[in-house]
């Protein structure tokens, strides 16, 4: 009965409207407000009703990501308080951006270059439209996105960045070295798509600009080859396929017969064994020109 009761308890738990406290800034600087729940504080300039949605958004992200990946979770890890800064307008953002352990291509940190568009979040004014800082261990982004993307989107994506390095120890180090770009870009934009359905995490959820890229890349044959992608050296020319082609890799693995070998990939990941090699053996994957066709199969299937 004890037991039971405990169940109920967590699932309820789990569903439930997080606490969110949100007191005025003492600090001098942006932020005018500062949200705090069991696991993020959030300093922000935007105004109680926004910073009351993204402290239950990434409140819901994390509550997801840690029920799903508890085996691979310390518990008192779990309970370390995540930092963000949530900017209400686009000048406010770009004027405070911390350019240290963030800056380039690859896990968590700002894309950069321009032109941003449906393969990678934000980017179309210059600069990101979010970013984690493995450096600092904080997520910035905010309301005004440059490219027209859903700021909720980016602050997930970018939320995930942080839950990666902060609760599964992958990512913050060196792209496409000590963990790779396609993972964690892809994972990123996947796992922000995740909802809850009442006391169940729903992952899954299809980003419609990156299913729609995926598609103009394979149609005109401008897919990265899988071996490339996955264990080729990083290229800072090909973001757009670490994005559209990660994001629809990661969906294949987490949605079809892959995602009881998952798990094994993330150790790889945190051991930064990435090559193809590493890849094919923690999958298990014996025929890579049949895992590419059940890949694509799966993309097709799409909508």
């Amino acid at each position: 009965m004890r037991l039971l009761a405990a169940v109920l308890a967590l699932a309820t738990a789990a569903s439930a409207e997080p606490a969110v406290r949100i007191v005025a800034s003492k600090e001098k600087g942006w932020a005018t407000l500062v949200a705090t729940t069991a696991t993020y504080e959030i300093r922000s300039d935007a105004d109680a009703k926004t910073l009351q949605q993204v402290a239950t958004a990434l409140e819901d992200l994390h509550r997801a990501f840690v029920q799903t990946f508890k085996d691979r979770i310390d518990p008192e890890e779990a309970k370390e308080l995540l930092h963000v800064c949530f900017y209400r307008t686009r000048k406010a953002f770009l004027a405070n951006m911390q350019m240290g352990g963030g800056v380039g291509m690859g896990p968590g940190g700002p894309p950069g270059g321009k032109g941003g568009g449906p393969q990678m979040p934000g980017g179309g004014d210059g600069g990101p439209g979010g970013y984690y800082d493995p450096g600092t261990r904080t997520l910035h982004t905010g309301l005004e996105q440059p490219a027209g993307d859903d700021w909720t989107f980016v602050l997930k994506h970018e939320g995930t960045h942080q839950l990666l390095h902060n609760r599964l120890a992958i990512g913050g180090g060196q792209p496409g070295v000590t963990s790779a770009i396609w993972f964690n870009e892809g994972f990123a934009s996947y796992w922000a798509m995740t909802v809850w359905k009442g006391k169940d995490v729903a992952e899954g959820g299809v980003m419609k600009k990156l299913l729609d890229e995926f598609k103009r890349m394979e149609s005109s044959k401008t897919l990265m080859p899988l071996k490339t992608l996955v264990g080729g050296q990083p290229n800072p020319m090909q973001m757009q396929a670490y994005y559209a082609q990660g994001w629809a890799l990661c969906h294949f693995l987490r949605r079809s017969k892959y995602r009881e070998k998952f798990a094994a990939y993330l150790d790889r990941e945190k051991a930064g064994k990435i090559s193809w090699e590493d890849f094919k053996e923690a999958l298990g994957i014996a025929d890579a020109e049949a895992f590419e066709k059940e890949f694509l199969a799966h993309m097709k299937g799409l909508k």
